[in-house]
């Protein structure tokens, strides 16, 4: 049920009664989307449901003259739809660097429309034209096991398997290096991973989907996890001030996920997050790293895919 007494100031409702002054509904927009409906059932019990906006499809083209964002909302679209647009394709191109002014962008959105109003749900299509960048296309598919990622139109996933860092961090403090004078030591020893320096709290995300193996405490790392990838890639995390929620031996985790937070815990003069991975047991320099790429298309969604990207296509280059 909804508290009156806790609405927010400004908050737009509406009471319905007939003419013999007996209560219909009460209707109340959240924002402009979003409409919750209180109504008497047939036994006079009070029953809270939400309205159902209206999904639609349509095409947002522009050319960018200063920004992607400046590009967006001079076609009357959200900024928040210029940050999906760049991060589908973060991995293919530097929006900060590489845009040039008579760049072309081509989105096909999903909106849910309510009161008048519109607001995007997600991207279903986007296409890319620039004199630095090329052509990319991306191609939103979710197959039966709920998975869901953007593929180019031959069905390879746009998104690298492993994020270039597990956090945003101020600086590197200290790289991937076979000898280092330890700062707490003072003795040389090898530093076969990377410490990203970030305020104590900054939180720390799995590089890629995994599975938890280790949360323990060691003197030197402090309080650490283990993630195993597949190809024989593991990850580790360590110096975190504490775990993130549900983060144990055994879980799942999926790129991007927060899986503890930055801190100075075992052998450390400051906050700071340790990051090492290995392939086959192996540490290797993840700042020197070739990123592969995600997996593409499951070969028994192929035929799936290729129709949702021919139609997709097709309204692209209408």
């Amino acid at each position: 049920m909804i508290d009156m007494k806790s609405l927010p100031f400004g908050s737009k409702y509406r009471l319905i009664y007939d003419v013999q002054g007996k209560f219909i509904e009460f209707i109340y927009n959240l924002n402009p989307i979003d409409t919750y409906i209180v109504s008497p059932s047939a036994s006079g019990e009070l029953k809270v449901y939400k309205k159902e906006p209206i999904l639609k499809i349509v095409k947002v083209e522009g050319k960018v003259e200063s920004s992607l964002y400046n590009a967006m909302l001079k076609a009357e679209k959200s900024p928040e739809l210029a940050v999906s647009f760049a991060n589908i394709f973060a991995w293919q191109i530097d929006f900060n660097a590489e845009l040039r002014k008579g760049d072309i962008f081509k989105l096909i959105v999903q909106e849910e429309e309510q009161n008048n109003f519109s607001r995007p749900v997600r991207i279903l299509a986007a296409q890319y034209k620039g004199k630095l960048t090329g052509k990319h296309t991306a191609i939103f598919f979710k197959d039966s096991n709920e998975h869901t990622d953007y593929y180019t139109p031959e069905g390879k996933s746009l998104r690298k398997a492993f994020l270039r860092a597990p956090l945003k961090y101020k600086r590197i403090s200290s790289p991937f290096s076979y000898r280092r004078l330890h700062p707490v030591l003072r003795t040389w020893r090898p530093h076969l991973g990377i410490d990203y320096a970030a305020p104590s709290g900054t939180p720390v995300v799995a590089i890629a989907d995994g599975l938890v193996t280790t949360v323990s405490w060691a003197n030197d790392c402090g309080r650490y996890i283990k993630i195993k990838h597949l190809n024989g890639y593991e990850t580790v995390y360590a110096h975190l001030s504490r775990y993130a929620k549900g983060i144990r031996k055994g879980a799942r985790v999926h790129q991007g996920q927060v899986v503890g937070y930055v801190g100075s815990s075992g052998l450390s003069t400051g906050p700071h997050l340790y990051f090492a991975i290995s392939k086959n047991g192996k540490r290797i320099n993840f700042l020197k790293m070739k990123m592969p790429f995600a997996s593409s298309i499951n070969p028994k969604y192929t035929s799936q895919f290729k129709q949702i990207e021919k139609e997709y296509l097709c309204l692209l280059n209408e």
